[in-house]
């Protein structure tokens, strides 16, 4: 991204600027660096202020959170003084360079508030890092719709599961040089010349080779070939075309050896086998006018080696544990974003809700609400409950009339919810009591609301958690004996995590007299 002196302007997305009073030193403008750049969002930086920012923390967590083909276009400073522009350019120029941005050293675009707030709107210019003194003034342009009309999203998935042979009294750091060397082994495969991909386009599906000959540049689509024309709901309320799915392959030449070698290499003692388990997932924008082949050389590639280098790291960390480590892209923004978790414990073990806490900071997202959770997550299964039939019904207390009750408070849920009823899923658990039909009504809200990805449970799950806490015997199970509200209590905490379920109302009733003197 070089602007050109005819060319002094810049998009912004309306609603990138919301919320940066939570800001309080310097932010990174995110967004598309066409001829003209288009701002996306302002994310928190989280390791240092403007003057002793860690650039290299920095940019090893934003390589993998920002899809590859969005950049790091400049910085926004929000300190005192009239320093501020300057201190973020030169601290963008860095981070740039940094993320090895094309053009990253030359300039940059800043941005100030306009007031002496930090809610104040933004004052966007030109930063060159050849004459500092030099900060042009940009004209800007707010975008309403839709900024993805010149860009091609391409996803890619890697389910990878790799055996590690240990023996059984293997150190962490055994088990840890084991699963480097074989995610290493997985990278160099990616960056050879035999890798390939296949991309399912509206027309069919294309092979994309990695590897360029002399007439690639002719040979290859451009992008816009392949995008297609369905847009895609976020969780959020944004639309952002439906990527193009990519499947990875090794195309080696016939002239080669393929012969199948077998060696015996019998163990010295006693081996246990430990499956290594990553599921790789990266999203890209590309350009519509970048050729496919590029776009799979100089951003699928990158991206799926990045993303396994950062699976590498958080492996290290759990080697007395296998690992489940997985992606996940978001969109609370207008843009995607990828996180990658490590679900051996599930998503309420602290260390992921820590993850997720520092992401929300990051992306100035509220606290109160989960909105990076699996089931957030963009292309997830829409349903994964195991129920039969037609959908079921939402919401049935909708339009209710008052019940009449003089003096009455009215109280309404809030949020969506599923209505569990009696011989449902042609399942007979008449004089089984109410509480298991109102426990699924009650996972189904959460399930709605986005606050976990696990399926409603069916009698018998219910009944197999209880008993696997301790709460009933096993001869409950396939029984028709009723539970109960702390039973709900010990279900909901067992499979969600939510304790302090149950609140007690004290109810004071009123004595009436009649007189019946009459």
């Amino acid at each position: 991204m070089v602007m050109e002196a005819a060319t002094r302007w810049v998009r912004v997305v309306r609603g990138a600027e919301n919320g940066l009073q939570g800001i309080d030193s310097i932010g990174w403008l995110v967004g598309l660096p066409h001829s003209t750049p288009i701002v996306l969002s302002v994310l928190r930086c989280l390791h240092g202020s403007a003057s002793q920012a860690d650039l290299v923390a920095e940019a090893e967590e934003l390589r993998v959170l920002l899809p590859r083909g969005l950049k790091v276009l400049g910085a926004v400073d929000f300190g005192e003084g009239e320093g501020g522009a300057l201190r973020a350019g030169r601290v963008a120029v860095k981070l740039r360079e940094e993320l090895q941005v094309a053009g990253g050293g030359k300039g940059c675009i800043v941005a100030a508030p306009l007031g002496t707030s930090s809610g104040s709107k933004l004052e966007y210019r030109w930063y060159d890092a050849g004459n500092e003194l030099s900060l042009v003034a940009l004209d800007v342009e707010e975008i309403e719709g839709s900024p993805w009309d010149e860009t091609t999203f391409l996803r890619c998935q890697l389910q990878l599961s790799m055996p590690l042979y240990l023996q059984q009294t293997a150190t962490a750091s055994e088990y840890q040089e084991q699963a480097v060397g074989v995610i290493n082994k997985i990278v160099e495969d990616l960056k050879s010349s035999e890798a390939c991909f296949l991309a399912e386009g509206p027309k069919g599906t294309i092979l994309l080779p990695v590897e360029r000959s002399a007439n690639a540049d002719s040979e290859s689509p451009l992008c816009s070939s392949l995008r297609s024309v369905q847009t895609l709901s976020t969780p959020g309320g944004y639309q952002i075309p439906t990527p193009v799915k990519l499947s990875a392959m090794s195309c080696s030449s016939k002239e080669k050896n393929t012969s199948f070698i077998m060696q015996n290499l019998p163990a010295r003692t006693p081996v246990a086998v430990q499956i290594l388990k990553l599921n790789v997932d990266v999203l890209c924008a590309a350009p519509n006018h970048m050729s496919g082949v590029d776009a799979v050389t100089y951003l699928v590639i990158p991206a799926l080696c990045d993303q396994l280098n950062s699976m590498t790291k958080m492996a290290k960390k759990n080697a007395s544990q296998n690992p489940k480590i997985s992606a996940f892209h978001f969109c609370p923004l207008r843009h995607p974003i990828t996180a990658i978790y490590d679900l051996s414990y599930g998503e309420t073990e602290m260390a992921l809700v820590n993850s997720r806490k520092s992401l929300h900071q990051r992306l100035r997202l509220p606290l109160d609400r989960p909105l990076l959770r699996v089931a957030n997550a963009l292309m997830a299964k829409e349903s994964t409950s195991t129920s039969t039939g037609s959908r079921r019904l939402c919401d049935v207390h909708v339009g209710l009339p008052p019940s009449g009750v003089v003096g009455g408070t009215q109280s309404l849920i809030d949020g969506s919810y599923e209505y569990y009823h009696y011989l449902q899923d042609r399942f007979d658990d008449n004089g089984w009591g109410c509480a298991y039909r109102s426990l699924q009504t009650i996972i189904s809200w959460f399930r709605l609301q986005h606050y976990t990805s696990v399926p409603v449970p069916s009698h018998r799950e219910i009944q197999e958690t209880l008993v696997e806490i301790g709460d009933k015997e096993a001869s409950f199970i396939d029984s028709q004996e009723w539970i109960g509200s702390m039973d709900l209590c010990y279900v909901i905490d067992k499979l969600l995590g939510v304790s302090k379920f149950l609140t007690t109302f004290r109810i004071k009733f009123h004595e009436v007299t009649y007189d019946n003197s009459d």
